[in-house]
């Protein structure tokens, strides 16, 4: 998917596009050798006796993976996957070689689509989760602070930016209750998840041009699949616009998306 264009920020007028060593390259190739020396090139190592607890590095239900023929295991994985509701192969055609890192899963599509040409900055992920869209962004250059007070997902955050040689602040609060850092910030994310006063706060602090991501459930998901189990973790119609006033809309949909949810997506740059 072509990444939208949109009018540049001050900053993105004195900024020279950098491409980063440290971008993750997605592929559907898992290792799942537990001592994976020599690496296999393009591949993910994720050993078979882990990945129940790593599953949030999979790609999503359903999704197809390659295993690299790695003897006997291979098709122990095989099974473990089909087990975790993901389907694969084997692939016999592979080399071992040193290659840059490369993730399974992918991004909130909105990181992947608005943020393209956005150069980089001081970000905050609000209800993080398992941090993979942290750890994205760091992989892009940015300075992320994580924020979930899930003790158990930021430990798997932690572990996942440690796993790529990315520097992610994850910090134990509360959306919404805890205060939120006193800092400006270029970028604030909260995906997936809606508190209404932490991202109000939030937006507060971004600096004048930077942006504000945020997808969350609809009230429609709520009527037609019960999801989430309360009114106050989605939105009405329209909601998003008077809940964030003061921003240039760069993108504002309602919609189905491809895995059958009803969510609210908006994209805005702060102007007031």
């Amino acid at each position: 998917m072509r990444p939208m264009c949109f009018k540049p920020s001050p900053r993105s007028l004195c900024t020279k596009y950098i491409a980063f060593r440290n971008r993750l390259i997605l592929t559907n190739l898992l290792d799942p050798r537990e001592l994976a020396s020599p690496s296999v090139h393009g591949a993910v190592n994720i050993p078979l006796s882990m990945l129940a607890s790593r599953v949030y590095e999979l790609p999503p239900p359903g999704s197809q993976l390659r295993v690299a023929d790695v003897g006997e295991v291979a098709l122990q994985a095989i099974t473990e996957l089909l087990r975790l509701n993901r389907r694969a192969t084997v692939e016999s055609h592979f080399a071992f070689a040193e290659s840059l890192p490369h993730r399974l899963w992918r991004p909130n599509p909105l990181i992947e689509q608005f943020l393209e040409s956005e150069p980089p900055g001081n970000a905050l992920d609000l209800g993080c989760g398992t941090g993979r869209d942290a750890v994205e962004l760091a992989s892009r250059g940015w300075q992320v602070t994580a924020i979930d007070h899930l003790p158990d997902a930021l430990e798997k955050g932690r572990q996942l930016a440690s796993r790529y040689g990315l520097s992610v602040a994850f910090q134990r609060r509360n959306v919404g209750v805890d205060n939120l850092p006193d800092e400006a910030y270029d970028l604030v994310m909260m995906l997936m998840f809606l508190n209404r006063e932490g991202v109000q706060q939030a937006a507060s602090n971004l600096a004048h041009g930077g942006i504000l991501l945020l997808e969350c459930y609809s009230d429609v998901n709520v009527e037609h699949f019960g999801k989430p189990g309360s009114k106050a973790l989605s939105l009405g119609k329209r909601e998003v616009l008077d809940l964030l006033p003061g921003f240039e809309v760069i993108h504002h949909s309602e919609d189905s998306r491809s895995d059958s949810r009803h969510t609210v997506q908006f994209v805005g740059r702060r102007v007031g």
